[in-house]
């Protein structure tokens, strides 16, 4: 949101332009979050791994999924309102934290039982975040080419 309080006065195509590039700068920090957690995730299961600390991890869970959630879907909203692609590549973002949020959550219930299931929820979760950062660069980078025109 700080993008448009530095913008103001722009032409709108100049405005346009900035706002792809912060979109394509935020997916890629999602796709470095997404292999950063394919990674740890793949080593838990290579390693036999479980996590710790389950009846804090709980709670750390439900509040981070509960509060990114509703920061998605009131940047969705927003996004909505003010037609911008940046502010629902930020909400998908937040989504996708919140998502963490539920597969840890999920690890931490199933742990017990199963041993792999953090490291397979964590793999599902970063291929997901992968894509939609794979996704959102795309859209960004043929907008900005699309833009820079003959």
């Amino acid at each position: 949101l700080v993008q448009w309080t530095c913008s103001e006065g722009m032409e709108a195509r100049h405005k346009q332009q900035r706002e792809m590039s912060l979109s394509a700068g935020l997916g890629v920090l999602m796709g470095v979050l997404g292999v950063y957690l394919l990674d740890d995730s793949l080593s838990t299961l290579l390693m036999h791994d479980g996590p710790r600390g389950v009846s804090e991890g709980v709670w750390v869970s439900v509040l981070s999924s509960s509060v990114s959630c509703l920061l998605a879907w009131y940047k969705y909203k927003v996004a909505l309102a003010l037609d911008s692609y940046i502010v629902l590549t930020d909400a998908m973002c937040s989504f996708c934290v919140g998502m963490v949020g539920i597969a840890t959550l999920a690890s931490l219930e199933l742990h017990a039982k199963f041993w792999w299931s953090d490291g397979v929820l964590g793999t599902l979760v970063a291929f997901a975040i992968i894509y939609e950062s794979a996704k959102t660069v795309m859209h960004t980078h043929s907008h900005l080419i699309a833009a820079a025109g003959p």
